[in-house]
């Protein structure tokens, strides 16, 4: 009788150590979840690990929130209530939660609640707005929105009335517009503007400005390299200067932008007006292709050298005021950076003697406009908020009675 060799197994060691890493955020998720009571956070009704198979068992019936969202389109203004109704219920549930990674949001489906879901890397938030200028307390005391008949036309002019204006286009803002960069179809030394609405067909590289506005507020950000970690200098006299090693082989850039946020709550200036911009032009469908641009970025191309062993020095960029060439417009300096190989910069090289020196070029490409763009759905929703608040929405009665500077068409020749 022949003896049988024991069956080997062989282990391999990334799959033991993916599983002992998935083992452990299993245990930290029921943890984190467990150890927080709070009607926005996702409760945990049962655990489950039947022949390594490893289950959390939730007594709700959830839907993703965008899910939730496709099926109250029937009033634009409703579906504004709901994303204030959230923000203050997140808000609310915010304090447990500011030392977790990320989470995911869940609505109830028989409530309309917000259920959030912790998890360890990834977030998934349906707004931006800044939820402690939305975040009202009577919202809270509604008892979540079963309540609501989304076919009854009177609740439209009960969220109309709930709302002020500020409280509207700050939801409208920054919930349901998209993000666009668009490359400017110029030279780069060519003036740009900020707070200009483009038209940007999607089946075309051609870009119109259609309108713009003669005087705004803007902010002036600084000069930075694209890599992480390199250091700029603040002279004296308001140049900055980098040192050669740091950004030979990167990109320097800088923005400019309407006020001092990077949200699209600055665009109140252009919601309060953008139906009567539109009345004007007659568009009446192809909204998203109108963006709002409110923020204007210029980059360099790669700093590239011609050696191997470049040179060590200074590059020194001019203030950004410089680039100012009106209200709300700017160009390229004639001049606006030169090397130097002294660190005060006080003896500069010209382009010449930085090229013998093996200096590179610092040449610009064309600026990028970024801005905000939404649907026809979202300004005839718009539209019909700004009426039922006693507002001509085809006209500019609402940008001047909030004291916002005024929109003017471009002249088409």
């Amino acid at each position: 009788m022949r003896e049988k060799k024991p069956k080997r197994c062989v282990v391999n060691p990334q799959f033991m150590r993916c599983r002992q890493e998935f083992l452990q955020e299993y245990h930290q998720y029921v943890s984190r979840h467990a150890g927080i009571c709070h009607p926005n956070i996702l409760q945990i009704f049962g655990v489950s690990n039947f022949s390594c198979k490893y289950a959390v068992i939730v007594q709700d019936d959830l839907l993703p929130y965008d899910v939730y969202l496709s099926l109250q389109r029937s009033s634009f203004i409703l579906e504004i209530y709901l994303y204030a109704y959230w923000s203050t219920e997140f808000r609310d549930a915010l304090k447990y939660i500011l030392d977790c990674k990320g989470w995911t949001f869940w609505i109830r489906r028989l409530s309309g609640r917000l259920c959030i879901e912790i998890e360890s890397s990834h977030i998934n938030e349906p707004w931006l707005v800044d939820i402690d200028s939305v975040y009202d307390p009577r919202l809270l005391g509604y008892g979540g929105l079963a309540q609501l008949d989304w076919n009854n036309p009177k609740w439209d002019s009960t969220a109309v009335e709930f709302f002020t204006i500020s409280q509207f286009h700050r939801i409208f803002g920054a919930n349901l517009f998209n993000l666009e960069d668009i490359p400017a179809d110029q030279d780069p030394a060519d003036e740009v503007h900020l707070g200009t609405i483009l038209l940007a067909p999607g089946d075309s590289e051609e870009v119109y400005e259609v309108a713009y506005l003669p005087a705004i507020k803007d902010n002036l950000s600084v000069w930075q390299c694209i890599q992480p970690g390199c250091r700029a200098d603040i002279m004296d006299n308001g140049w900055t200067r980098f040192n050669s090693w740091d950004i030979y082989g990167e990109q320097i850039s800088f923005h400019l932008s309407i006020g001092n946020t990077h949200q699209p709550l600055v665009g109140d200036i252009w919601i309060a007006q953008a139906n009567h911009v539109f009345e004007q032009l007659r568009v009446t469908s192809g909204h998203n292709n109108y963006v709002f641009t409110y923020a204007v970025e210029f980059r360099s191309q790669n700093l590239l050298t011609s050696t191997s062993d470049p040179p060590h020095g200074y590059l020194f960029l001019c203030p950004l005021d410089h680039f100012q060439t009106g209200r709300n417009s700017f160009r390229l300096p004639d001049v606006f950076w030169f090397w130097s190989i002294d660190p005060t910069g006080q003896n500069f090289a010209t382009e010449d003697q930085a090229v013998i020196l093996g200096f590179p070029e610092l040449r610009m490409q064309c600026p990028t406009y970024q801005g905000y763009c939404w649907d026809t759905r979202a300004y005839e929703g718009l539209a019909a908020f700004h009426a039922a608040k006693g507002f001509n929405p085809k006209s500019q009665d609402l940008a001047i009675h909030l004291g916002l500077p005024l929109y003017e068409l471009c002249d088409p020749r």
